[in-house]
């Protein structure tokens, strides 16, 4: 199972959908900022897992040739199966039946539980697409990082190459790349340069040099420090904006999406930190070390990477709670996954000095 590059995004279901609960927390959704459902394609199929084949290098058939009269050659290749399973996000809003009748209410007490628990998903969800890891993380898929991890490429038979330091080949390597505003980590038009070269690198190695189809994920930081390494590379215009049906900017990298994910729901951490060392790692404790960022790019589509959902999100007025008389219940509850087909889907540039 695969979406296609047209697949639709949760936005796009809940615009679709006549349920105006459905319509209304979906959609509020995109009121909450931007956030991986807004590129993320999700394919309805109503399982709670995901079977697929991977072909692995070496795996792909030779191409065979015959003469006239001659037969031709018989091949099989030989993909690799795989699994991936869906997870549930589920919660429940209950308010009192005298303060949802309050006509003196400024607001709607059940608009305004809606609106904490959509700003909190987006953010949520956000992380666990970077950050998720099994181990710790075991109600939700892996996420992104631990994909591109030790472990996770053995799992998902992912390359080494697509976990990257920005500084490989420099006699910086070892310290990551200058990427600051000011200092001894000063960005310089030589770095800037660089790091739009390890960028077209990740793009070549998903598999789509002019980014079809492609998400770059980064942090506030990093946003703004591409906005100036474009200003300052020679050619000065790496980057292109103009605006979605909701009036929002939208900034693109060749044709590649660039997004600036939130910080995580406790409005602090950043889902992606400025605070990595050169090799990629968390903060280690030393500040002098911990000055760096990763850029995260996707490739979402066909046969690449994908999310998947058992049925749109479902929300479902259960009204006066008849057990208890005195509480009304709103229930949200969507069973959603993630499904990489490819292995060469995700890449990811570490060893970036923000600072």
């Amino acid at each position: 199972m695969a979406a296609d590059a047209n697949a639709l995004t949760l936005y796009d279901y809940g615009a679709m959908s006549n349920d105006p609960l459905v319509k209304k927390i979906t959609m509020g959704l995109y009121d909450q900022g931007v956030s991986v459902l807004d590129v993320l394609p999700i394919a309805n199929t109503k399982s709670l897992k995901a079977n697929g084949v991977r072909f692995l290098a070496g795996s792909l058939p030779t191409v065979g040739t015959r003469k006239l009269n001659g037969e031709p050659t018989v091949v099989r290749s030989v993909p690799k199966r795989f699994e991936e399973q869906a997870y549930i996000v589920s919660n429940q809003f209950q308010i009192d039946r005298f303060l949802d009748m309050e006509q003196n209410a400024i607001q709607d007490p059940i608009d305004v539980q809606f609106s904490a628990w959509q700003k909190s998903f987006v953010r949520t969800f956000s992380d666990k697409f970077i950050n998720a890891v099994p181990t710790t993380d075991d109600d939700w898929f892996a996420g992104v990082r631990y994909r591109l991890g030790t472990i996770g490429r053995a799992e998902y038979d992912i390359p080494n190459e697509m976990n990257f330091n920005a500084a490989n080949g420099l006699s910086t390597g070892t310290s990551g790349l200058a990427f600051a505003l000011s200092g001894t980590n000063a960005m310089t038009s030589a770095t800037a340069e660089t790091f739009f070269e390890r960028l077209d690198q990740a793009l070549d190695y998903v598999g789509s040099p002019e980014g079809n189809g492609i998400s770059i994920f980064v942090n506030d930081t990093m946003f703004r420090r591409i906005a100036t390494a474009a200003k300052r590379a020679q050619s000065g215009n790496a980057l292109d904006q103009t605006k979605d049906n909701f009036d929002r900017v939208i900034t693109t990298y060749r044709n590649a999406r660039l997004l600036q994910l939130p910080r995580k729901s406790d409005d602090s951490s950043k889902i992606i930190a400025d605070t990595e060392t050169a090799a990629g790692a968390d903060a280690s404790g030393t500040a002098a070390n911990d000055i760096c960022s990763s850029v995260y790019v996707c490739k979402f589509g066909a046969d690449s990477f994908t999310g998947w959902q058992f049925e749109p999100l479902a929300v479902k007025d259960l009204g006066i709670d008849p057990t208890v008389g005195t509480r009304r219940n709103v229930v949200v509850d969507w069973a959603c996954g993630l499904f990489q087909a490819k292995p060469r889907s995700v890449a990811r540039i570490f060893g970036l000095q923000v600072s």
